[in-house]
């Protein structure tokens, strides 16, 4: 199957140093400042506006396949989504009036299996073996990879990172099932999980100061149960 998904975001934050009004101790009860005033106190530092602009094309071939032997029978399945990403995002923030242009192609397969189950005789016990596999991936935020230092929060810093990959996680099923025919019933499965390249936020605290810094960056996940 073939795919097409657009979108489109748009964020902005504007902010405002007040105490740097002039006239703002003199002015008559209930009368406010004009906008001139106003924008002359703006954070341009740390206000800012983008637009985010994503293009999705996906195509998704899919493989079935029952393949049937003396002692039973396979069930195998496979899912194998391609996706293009092409996205532009456009961000002002001070000085900084910038384009970042992100092309990239994340690959998938969903729910992959194969099923091996013996053929059924009467009286005998039945066993089922499967394998599972999936690969998901991730592309990083845009917004994260802007090369900035926001600091409208002086004592909580943030920064972008413009070294961020996509993320890759792969998930792995291994069982095999029994079935008696006293209703007896045996399980045993083993899975895993490896994630590539996951973003975490790290942080920085500065015991002079007070701030905390905080960044995204890429670390290796493994979970296996």
């Amino acid at each position: 199957s073939l795919s097409y998904e657009h979108r489109e975001t748009v964020k902005e934050q504007s902010l405002y140093l007040l105490d740097r009004l002039d006239r703002r101790d003199t002015l008559a009860f209930g009368v406010l400042p004009s906008v001139t005033d106003y924008e002359r106190t703006m954070d341009r530092s740390n206000s800012y506006d983008s637009r985010l602009s994503e293009n999705y094309y996906t195509l998704t071939p899919i493989l079935w396949w029952f393949p049937k032997m003396a002692s039973g029978q396979w069930s195998i399945g496979q899912w194998m989504p391609v996706r293009l990403l092409d996205r532009r995002l456009h961000y002002r923030r001070g000085d900084m009036d910038t384009t970042l242009v992100h092309h990239t192609v994340l690959f998938d397969t969903g729910n992959s299996y194969a099923v091996w189950r013996s053929e059924h005789r009467e009286g005998k016990a039945t066993t089922q073996v499967f394998l599972a596999y999936r690969l998901s991936s991730e592309a990083p935020s845009l917004l994260n990879m802007v090369n900035i230092r926001d600091t409208s929060n002086p004592l909580v810093v943030h920064e972008g990172n413009a070294d961020l990959r996509n993320t890759y996680t792969h998930f792995g099923n291994v069982g095999w099932q029994r079935d008696n025919p006293n209703q007896s019933w045996h399980y045993l499965s083993l899975e895993y999980r490896y994630t590539h390249n996951t973003v975490a936020m790290s942080q920085l605290y500065d015991t002079r100061t007070g701030v905390q810094t905080y960044k995204p960056y890429r670390s290796e996940e493994h979970t296996s149960e």
